[in-house]
């Protein structure tokens, strides 16, 4: 849409192979493992890489770019999707998200995206040793993009973000 100039501005977890775009970083993402805080079999609150295979997990739908961003960290340090005891895959964070909270189940989320579930106690994250998955997401425009509302977006956006 933005080299067909129907857009102006958008915004993506990752490059692409497009010289054409522009990428400008954002805000920085940690997904992290997360189940239920009635969850009787996550007592622990740090666990195993070898433990994560035993947990009955939710996934994102194939396609996914968050998926695709989990599958390159468990990759890196020797896990494949395929090893996991996956009990569903689901269309949507929110779909994810309840359906965790009244399950046994695992995720993993962006901590952006539960900050409300963590406040209320309704989810718990589960740290992993040895893994840790952080993503960027950018703002892409077309070269070139002269001064516009879009650069004024982005300077907002990047003032009155969620940045630690």
């Amino acid at each position: 849409l933005l080299e067909n100039r129907s857009i102006d501005l958008g915004i993506v977890e990752g490059h692409s192979r497009s010289t054409s775009l522009k990428y400008v970083e954002f805000l920085k993402d940690q997904i992290v493992l997360l189940t239920s805080a009635r969850n009787a079999n996550s007592k622990k609150e740090i666990v195993t890489l070898k433990t994560l295979l035993q947990f009955p997990f939710l996934l994102r739908e194939p396609g996914s770019g968050s998926l695709e961003v989990i599958a390159h960290a468990l990759k890196s340090i020797g896990i494949s999707l395929k090893e996991l005891m996956v009990e569903m895959q689901l269309a949507s964070t929110e779909s994810i998200k309840s359906y965790l909270m009244s399950s046994q189940c695992f995720a993993f989320l962006s901590i952006h995206s539960v900050s409300d579930e963590l406040k209320n106690n309704d989810l718990k994250i589960i740290d992993i040793k040895g893994l840790k998955i952080e993503r960027y997401f950018y703002f892409i425009q077309s070269h070139g993009e002269a001064e516009s509302i879009s650069n004024l977006f982005m300077r907002f956006a990047t003032n009155h973000n969620f940045r630690e």
